[in-house]
């Protein structure tokens, strides 16, 4: 039988080798960037918890140190269970944890940390809200599916996305012939769906988890998508699929292909593709070019972010603005 929990721990010495831990409280400045982390850890049936400055993952009867520094988010499976020590400790190092389903397969709510600005969740907000700037962000995540073409400003939504049908049609099709498979078409349904069908849906899972954990690491709402709307993760698989091909796709053929149980293989090796194809550094890079705002060289709190509003003018907080005596 498969032995889970060997699986789990083992997965935690992988992403361990990433980085060291220590047992000293490392400050946010000295942190690793969202681009720079290792990856995502999946736990199930285990319990974290902090012990000292580190987080520890119990399973059974043994303990592993979580190098948490380094993680962009942990995906808390069923029978998992947190502790607040160990939750504030988490998100002090801007790491997101997310409670998932067995293997990581659908997201039931999550753990953010509070991102150190909110300039790039207004600027959001702004864009999603503008039909023009949000026609112009839509053509720029197209324009990074072809990225050997100049598209028009002028060119018609409607005309990217059939070409985009199109393309990912066929990539299907030619990818799997590439690893001796073939491919009868979508199916998201997994207990009906055929090995590859199957693998895909897993992989991709893993992607949206992955793209979601960037979009809360920098203060963004995964909710407002820009080609993407209606769904709770809208931008996220709007960046999902930026990837999906390339990564998702190419993992599930390669498991199927090869035999293995995608639902052993499928986390340690989409963690493995990831950081190869750095999907957080290019998340990251794709977030704030379609939003056309410049990556920020340290991202520090800055007191003076903090403004009051009014229908006259923005004004700095932290400051009294009584202009004749208090009235009781």
């Amino acid at each position: 039988m498969f032995d889970q929990s060997a699986t789990l721990l083992n997965e935690v010495d992988k992403i361990s080798t990433h980085t060291k831990e220590t047992n000293v409280k490392t400050p946010r400045s000295a942190l690793p960037r969202l681009t720079e982390r290792t990856g995502i850890l999946h736990a199930e049936y285990a319990r974290i918890a902090k012990k000292g400055h580190s987080v520890v993952l119990r399973k059974r009867e043994e303990e592993r140190v979580v190098p948490h520094a380094s993680l962009t988010a942990i995906f808390a499976g069923p029978g998992t269970s947190i502790t607040r020590d160990a939750a504030m400790l988490l998100a002090d190092a801007g790491v997101t944890v997310l409670w998932t389903g067995s293997g990581g397969v659908r997201a039931y709510g999550s753990v953010t940390p509070l991102a150190s600005k909110a300039n790039l969740h207004l600027r959001q907000v702004k864009v999603w809200a503008d039909d023009e700037a949000r026609r112009k962000a839509a053509i720029h995540l197209y324009s990074l599916r072809f990225p050997h073409e100049s598209l028009s400003a002028d060119v018609l939504i409607s005309h990217l996305r059939s070409r985009e049908g199109s393309r990912v049609r066929t990539a299907y099709r030619d990818i799997a012939s590439e690893y001796g498979l073939h491919w009868d078409g979508r199916n998201t349904d997994i207990r009906t769906a055929d090995p590859l069908n199957r693998a895909l849906t897993l992989a991709t899972q893993c992607l949206y988890g992955a793209t979601t954990a960037s979009i809360l690491a920098l203060g963004c709402a995964p909710s407002l998508g820009i080609i993407h709307t209606g769904h709770p993760l809208a931008l996220s698989f709007d960046l999902a699929d930026l990837f999906k091909l390339d990564v998702a796709y190419r993992v599930a053929c390669d498991l199927v292909s090869t035999g293995r149980d995608a639902e052993r293989s499928i986390r340690e090796e989409m963690n493995v593709a990831m950081r190869r194809e750095r999907v957080l550094a290019r998340s990251v890079a794709a977030i704030y070019a379609t939003l056309e705002v410049a990556v920020p060289r340290v991202e520090e709190i800055d007191v003076e972010d903090l403004r009051l509003w009014s229908d006259e003018d923005v004004v700095p907080a932290g400051t009294n603005y009584a202009t004749a005596p208090e009235v009781w």
